[in-house]
């Protein structure tokens, strides 16, 4: 079973971070290989450094409510529906055409039973 805990830290403090293994990095005597950053792009700058794209943090905050980060990938996947202008079934399957609203499955339910 695997546990996931939450370590804020600056990003500094991730840049610094000693490599402890081939695959894993110590942060706060504690052992990583994974990290995920949550934050908000305000900007992007045009240039590429190193022939990479860069960000930069302006503020950094601790999480108190791990609620904040579940609030954060339901804005994430509303803002890319959004954009892309797609609408998906309960199954996140794309659907062609909307049937009255109702979700793909249903839609195929409902003809299937008028249609015999």
């Amino acid at each position: 079973m695997t546990v996931l805990q939450i370590l804020p830290c600056s990003v500094s403090q991730l840049l610094s971070a000693s490599k402890a293994s081939s695959d894993t990095f110590a942060l706060c005597d504690q052992e990583f290989n994974q990290v995920s950053v949550v934050g908000v792009v305000r900007e992007l700058l045009p240039f590429v450094k190193y022939g990479e794209r860069s960000l930069q943090a302006k503020h950094i905050r601790v999480i108190t409510d791990p609620n904040e980060i579940t609030s954060h990938m339901l804005e994430v996947v509303h803002a890319h529906m959004q954009i892309f202008k797609k609408k998906f079934d309960v199954n996140m399957n794309i659907t062609a055409v909307p049937s009255e609203d109702l979700p793909s499955v249903q839609g195929q339910i409902l003809v299937d039973v008028s249609d015999g």
